[in-house]
């Protein structure tokens, strides 16, 4: 059972720029992402940290999973700054203390290095970053030019579970019956089990035969510009891909 000491929200806009802090969670004593870029969020977080004697934190996969479904999920509704309201029960069990940072940024201020600096630059979200914890998983979602950043934190005694997916999704455009009608064709591998889910701008699609495959046909010809979003996740985890978008 959790109960919370602090939640404080802080909002601040920028230029095209949004983020929000989610204060420390504390437990009774007794949890289209961009690989490239939720690393080296990382780094710079422990960077951070190692430069005023604090431990660096260690990545933990089951908090990866979190933090890219939620940014997942902002993207596919436009959701800047709304944070996750279930991670504390979500990433692995087992942690003392949880926080939580969302970030948000627009064309030129899409980028690590502009995001990570404003964290820093707020005292609630630096804060989470120069916290207690041991453990940290960041989600990097891109659409559209924009990106949509999770980061969870957690404190835990002894190790957090949870493995970092290996699943990689392509995703293609294309026709069919005499180019009247949109399509988008999805291959993937690096999943396990013999199912998966298929998701679409935010919702789960399907539950299909993990062989790699599939074909989403729209029935109709889509207009110019229309943006489809999809993740293929081990049926019934959040053990997902990266999000793939493709505009038609």
């Amino acid at each position: 059972m959790t109960s919370p000491l602090t939640s404080r929200l802080s909002r601040v806009l920028l230029a095209c720029l949004l983020i929000l802090a989610l204060g420390v969670v504390a437990a009774t004593p007794a949890s289209a992402a961009l690989p490239s870029a939720e690393q080296d969020f990382v780094t710079r977080i422990n960077q951070e940290r190692t430069s005023r004697s604090l431990k660096a934190l260690t990545v933990c996969g089951g908090i990866v999973d979190v933090a890219r479904a939620w940014s997942d999920k902002r993207a596919a509704t436009s959701n800047h700054v709304g944070h996750n309201p279930s991670y504390t029960s979500q990433i692995p069990s087992g942690w003392t203390r949880a926080a939580e940072n969302v970030a948000w940024g627009s064309g030129t201020s899409a980028t690590v290095a502009v995001l990570h600096k404003s964290l820093m630059d707020s005292a609630g979200h630096r804060a989470n970053i120069l916290g207690d914890f041991t453990h940290i998983g960041v989600g990097v979602t891109v659409v559209s030019n924009q990106m949509y950043v999770t980061q969870n934190f957690g404190k835990y005694a002894s190790g957090c579970g949870g493995a970092t997916t290996s699943i990689a999704l392509t995703v293609t455009k294309g026709t069919y019956d005499n180019g009247t009608k949109s399509k988008a064709t999805l291959s993937w591998s690096g999943a396990t089990g013999s199912n998966v889910d298929v998701w679409r701008n935010g919702a789960k699609l399907l539950t299909t035969a993990n062989d790699g495959a599939h074909v989403d046909k729209f029935g109709v010809k889509l207009a110019a510009g229309t943006v489809r979003s999809y993740k293929v996740c081990r049926a019934g985890t959040t053990t997902c891909s990266p999000t793939r978008s493709v505009t038609f």
